[in-house]
This record gives structure tokens, sequence and C-alpha cells, in this order.
């Protein structure tokens, strides 16, 4: 799926069924900063200046803890790169335990936000966290394994 696709899909789902859209991640793959400018952008294409990426993680646990402490450091260098990035835009990223529930309300005709002020929330999770029952997950399956691929080659 390419990322025009999966915001065209986000988008949906924001609109359609009034739930955040999540990004369910396996346990190997992580984003890097120029994942969440280039969909920033997708989203400012379709006149959403506004997003706010929640990246859900477990808590408790001392090794959980250190995890976190590595997460917060990465969010703060990936925010201050979407800062440099965006000139049409504003995105940030938000560590959480939970995934935000949007504040919108969808759309109005003309495309543009109901409530201006209010971000587009995107949720980032690991397949391993529950996710609320506001949200729609858009599960990124598979395997850096070719032959344990869990996605459809066609």
């Amino acid at each position: 799926m390419s990322l025009r696709a999966l915001t065209v899909e986000m988008i949906r789902i924001g609109q359609d069924t009034a739930t955040t859209p999540v990004l369910v991640t396996p346990s190997f793959l992580s984003f890097r900063a120029n994942f969440y400018v280039a969909l920033a952008s997708q989203f400012a294409e379709h006149r959403i200046r506004s997003v706010r990426f929640d990246l859900a993680s477990p808590v408790g646990g001392f090794w959980q803890t250190l995890k976190n402490g590595c997460l917060a450091w990465r969010v703060h260098r990936y925010n201050r790169i979407l800062a440099r990035a965006g000139s049409q835009w504003h995105a940030r990223l938000v560590q959480t335990a939970t995934i935000g529930r949007t504040a919108r309300s969808g759309m109005n005709p003309s495309g543009s936000a109901q409530h201006a002020d209010a971000p587009w929330i995107i949720g980032v999770s690991p397949e391993t966290l529950a996710l609320p029952a506001w949200t729609t997950p858009i599960r990124l399956a598979g395997s850096p394994i070719p032959a344990v691929s869990l996605q459809s080659n066609g």
C-alpha cells in the first residue's frame, strides 16, 4: 500500500466511522522521522494541516521504563525534525499510554475540518497492546523473512 493510499484510508476511517485510525506495528518495525514527515505532507495535501501522532507504549516494569525513556528521546528528536520540515502543516509526536480520541466530528462538505484547532490524531501502537473502543486498527503485518510474511503478494 502506498503512503498516499494509506493516508486516504485513514481519512476515510476518520470521516466514515468517527474513530481514530491506528497503525498497528509488529515488534520489529519502527518508523523513522522521514515517515512522519511524508505522512504529514500527505495529510496537508488533503487540507488537513494539523496532525498528532500518538505513540502508544506500555507502562510498568524496569525494562519497559528504560524502553520508554529511549522512546521519549526519539520523540523529542523527531519533533524537532517535524518542526523544521513543516511550513504548510503542523505535526508532532506524543508518547502516551493509550491512543487519544479525536475531538472532531468529521469534515465539512468543503473538506475542511469542523474543529480547525483540533489536530487529526493518528495512533501508532505495537501489536501487543489492547486498543480502546474508539480506534480502528490498520494492521501492518509481515515478517522480515519473506517466506513467513503474512501480507498478500497480489
